[in-house]
């Protein structure tokens, strides 16, 4: 089984990388609020997402492979205009604690700005297109790989412990984002973050 998830995992890499290099086309764009200690307050206006929830609730790699290339695959063509749309940043991977103590996760991508107006309707099941509304994250930021849910959830504590440190009120602490910005094939100066979402 291990042999099977590294070679899925370098197909990903190679797959990924050929078509698109080491940096996306396009990121989610957002205003800078406020910059604290250690974290920022951001605000990101109503935007569409194409997002696939992973059937099992887990973090496992196959699980993330699973979600990853449904998204992919719509953005290659498996869609009802068989349109191809360049890869975006970021990914974004929803951590939720249910109301019985399970998760839910939820992975994402941005949609380019030209299929922002009419995206079109996928085709696989299990994918489909989220409207989010404007809506302001504190967030932090860090390097490296990250492949755990060990990595995110100690960045995601440590954003928690500076945001009741400074006194924020209004966060949402049962859920927080992932969110990663680079090609598997991007080697250094990576860029990776938590975010909380902020409660109007």
């Amino acid at each position: 089984m291990k042999v099977v998830a590294v070679t899925c995992t370098l197909l990903l890499l190679q797959l990924v990388g050929a078509q698109y290099g080491e940096e996306p086309d396009e990121t989610a764009p957002y205003s800078v609020t406020r910059m604290g200690q250690d974290y920022q307050e951001r605000v990101y206006q109503p935007a569409k997402w194409v997002c696939h929830d992973n059937p099992k609730n887990s973090y496992s790699s196959s699980s993330q492979r699973k979600s990853f290339f449904a998204l992919f695959r719509y953005i290659t063509g498996s869609n009802e205009q068989k349109e191809e749309m360049p890869m975006t940043s970021p990914v974004t991977m929803l951590a939720q604690t249910q109301p019985d103590g399970s998760k839910r996760y939820q992975m994402c991508f941005y949609l380019p700005e030209a299929n922002q107006a009419a995206p079109p309707a996928p085709t696989n099941k299990g994918v489909y297109i989220e409207e989010r509304p404007a809506h302001t994250v504190l967030t932090r930021t860090f390097g490296g790989y990250a492949m755990r849910e060990s990595v995110w959830e100690s960045q995601a504590k440590i954003l928690k412990e500076s945001l009741q440190a400074a006194g924020e009120t209004g966060v949402d602490f049962s859920s927080f984002y992932s969110a990663g910005y680079d090609s598997p094939m991007k080697l250094t100066d990576r860029r990776n973050e938590v975010w909380y979402v902020k409660e109007n």
